[in-house]
């Protein structure tokens, strides 16, 4: 399952990143990928010397917190520190794996599920899809890539989470039934069968949700 969400941050955090971003220093990309994902990886990697890196993070983390569409397909129940990427000509991500398990000994998380946020209007290089502020939550165990950049910079945002169902299809029947509970309710509010509908659906989400 492959969820697209528009406009993830609004016109005016993305004008607040920009604006944060624009004294902001790079180094190689290489030491935030996985020992078998590194030669794969030729991109550049925030320093979070000078910027503010935790009040930039919190940008992404609110937003992320007030979607309902993020909130059905993901249900976090732990999300890794964002990292932020920058591809300037020449510069790609071949086809590869995100580790499983990510974080340091005190804080590790099993990795389901991996977020790109595109940061910067696609006029500005050649390469990128989609628009400033939309993003791509996806399962982490597919594999993946980013195409060589040929023109501009392409600035991204890449996190990832751990979710209480960590099986696939029972994420994707959650993400579903939350779908069709929101339009029940925007059908027939209060009915019997938004609250018959409700209970299965929160039920279920206790029954999957990892202990």
């Amino acid at each position: 399952m492959i969820v697209w969400i528009q406009k993830l941050l609004d016109a005016a955090e993305v004008a607040r990143r920009a604006a944060a971003l624009g004294s902001a220093r790079y180094g190689s990309g290489k030491a935030t990928a996985g020992v078998l994902a590194r030669g794969a990886k030729e991109n550049e990697a925030l320093d979070a010397d000078p910027i503010d890196k935790p009040a930039l993070d919190a940008i992404v983390l609110d937003a992320i917190g007030r979607n309902k569409t993020f909130e059905a397909a993901a249900r976090p129940a732990k999300i890794n520190p964002p990292i932020h990427s920058r591809y300037r000509p020449g510069m790609h991500y071949g086809n590869h794996l995100d580790n499983a398990v990510m974080g340091s000994r005190a804080d590790r998380i099993r990795v389901d599920l991996s977020m790109t946020l595109f940061l910067n209007d696609p006029a500005a290089y050649d390469g990128g899809e989609l628009s400033a502020g939309n993003a791509a939550v996806y399962p982490t165990h597919y594999y993946h890539e980013v195409k060589p950049v040929t023109r501009g910079e392409r600035l991204a945002c890449v996190t990832w989470m751990q979710s209480p169902a960590r099986d696939l299809q029972r994420r994707q029947m959650l993400y579903d039934m939350a779908v069709l509970v929101d339009w029940i309710h925007a059908q027939a509010p209060g009915s019997a069968q938004f609250r018959s509908f409700n209970k299965i659906q929160l039920n279920l989400c206790r029954m999957w949700a990892d202990d």
